[in-house]
């Protein structure tokens, strides 16, 4: 009997294990279908009505945290389109199974955009067709933003052109609004290049923002403004001001006034560039102007009053016509006195009416130097240039007083030019690289921006030489008028 009891013992305890299997599996849930592709496809409408270009469908399986996207619909901007988004993984690897849940999306290219529905959880027969046909709705379109803001301002100074000593109020006035999380900045610059922060900028509202600067009478010339550091909602910051400018110690009567006014027939116009800067030394400034060839044609630039000519060259280019570009350089480091002159000539056109105002277009005076548009802290300005047209004889293209000595003679002009150009001190008479814009011997004639002796040589025989002489002579040039 006992040893019956002992024999049964292995059967129970195999038995109750079997029993606890079997109970163990049946609570265990099922093992669910998967697939390593699932293609996800359908119709994408847009709420609004309204077509959306470079929309992405984005489908992200949660459980895998795979995420696709598809660059359909299509760039034409239509209200509904086709999408299709695939879900692969031909490793082996699980891709989609019954019960993931699939978060569905879009994007612009800058921002998410909320779809409907938001989710789509995998069925059995979706596992077994590998296909899930799903339409979406997507809410109406948001536009990226990359415009950054412009900006205005305006002075508390009743005349932007002759501003007083004291604290001067300036106002930076947005064409949207601003982040409150902006640092919005005014720097003023001051004719010497030094530049100043506006204290107490202060945000008056989203598109507004003031700040004040303290101006120092003395410090006379033109000041400029920029504006920096506001940003809107997208991150974008702000443009420059362009009417970012104002003067102290100067009136409006200072600013160019470049035309030929009361042009009668034909005849030559002598234009004067004046220089109100005393007293500053000067290697050499260009500057451009702008005309219309149908009203003139460019003659020449010289020199003009006895200080200037004295120590101070001309020379011009019309690489563009229409467009002409005039380099003024020292023979020697002088300084310029005040309402001294720089000239340049046109011959206008036959046929003009009594009364006849020919414009330089635009802002077309551009005075520029090495260091920019400051000599020794002091701006070139412009004085009145409006003259009236006399009626004269012819001054072609070909030929202009080079080196200012009252005489049209090529032959001594380009003689001039040579000994400018060349190094003199090579006496094999080698063209050298100039070393720097300061050298008197060395200036960019043809104003092309290099100090190439070469290309400067070549450019002024071109002009000096009469183009209709086949054999290169040099022809007779008109005398100037008023000269031997």
């Amino acid at each position: 009997m006992n040893r019956n009891r002992q024999n049964q013992r292995p059967f129970m305890g195999v038995a109750r294990t079997l029993l606890l299997l079997v109970a163990a599996l049946s609570s265990a849930p099922a093992l669910h279908a998967q697939t390593g592709f699932l293609g996800i496809a359908g119709v994408v409408k847009n709420a609004g009505g309204t077509g959306q270009n470079g929309i992405r469908i984005q489908i992200r399986n949660t459980a895998t945290n795979r995420t696709e996207t598809t660059t359909t619909p299509s760039t034409t901007g239509a209200a509904t389109g086709f999408f299709f988004v695939a879900l692969s993984d031909f490793s082996g690897n699980r891709a989609a199974a019954e019960g993931d849940t699939l978060a569905i999306s879009a994007f612009n290219g800058t921002a998410q955009i909320s779809a409907s529905p938001a989710s789509y959880v995998v069925t059995s027969g979706d596992i077994s067709s590998s296909l899930v046909r799903k339409d979406i709705t997507i809410d109406t379109a948001v536009t990226s933003d990359n415009t950054p803001p412009s900006v205005t301002l305006a002075l508390s100074a009743s005349d932007a052109n002759n501003v007083a000593a004291g604290n001067l109020t300036i106002t930076a006035n947005f064409n949207e609004d601003i982040a409150s999380t902006s640092t919005v900045k005014l720097e003023v610059t001051d004719p010497t290049g030094a530049k100043t922060q506006a204290s107490t900028v202060t945000r008056v509202g989203a598109r507004q923002y003031t700040g004040v600067y303290t101006v120092v009478g003395t410090n006379t010339g033109l000041y400029s403004i920029g504006v920096s550091g506001a940003k809107d909602a997208a991150n974008n910051e702000n443009t420059a001001a362009t009417n970012n400018t104002f003067r102290v110690g100067s009136t409006t009567a200072n600013a160019p006034v470049l035309a030929i006014a009361k042009v009668t027939g034909s005849g030559q116009v002598t234009v004067p560039i004046l220089l109100t800067t005393a007293g500053r030394s000067i290697g050499a400034f260009s500057f451009k102007v702008n005309y219309s060839p149908a009203q003139g044609s460019f003659v020449k630039a010289a020199a003009g009053s006895a200080a200037v000519a004295a120590g101070y060259s001309a020379a011009s280019n019309e690489s563009t016509k229409g467009q002409v570009n005039i380099t003024v350089f020292g023979v020697s480091d002088s300084a310029i006195g005040a309402g001294e002159s720089v000239q340049f000539t046109f011959q206008t056109t036959a046929g003009l009416t009594n009364g006849t105002v020919i414009n330089l277009a635009g802002s077309a005076l551009d005075m520029s130097d090495t260091s920019a548009v400051n000599i020794d802290g002091e701006t070139i300005e412009s004085g009145s240039i409006t003259v009236g047209a006399s009626a004269g004889g012819r001054t072609g293209q070909a030929c202009f007083d080079v080196n200012n000595n009252g005489s049209f003679s090529a032959s001594s002009d380009l003689q001039f030019l040579i000994n400018r150009i060349l190094e003199v001190n090579d006496s094999r008479g080698n063209f050298l690289t100039c070393p720097n814009t300061g050298d008197q011997t060395c200036f960019d004639v043809n104003n092309n921006g290099s100090f190439s002796a070469s290309s400067d040589l070549q450019f002024l025989i071109n002009r000096i030489l009469e183009v209709n002489d086949s054999r290169g002579n040099f022809l007779t040039c008109p005398t100037p008028a008023g000269k031997n």
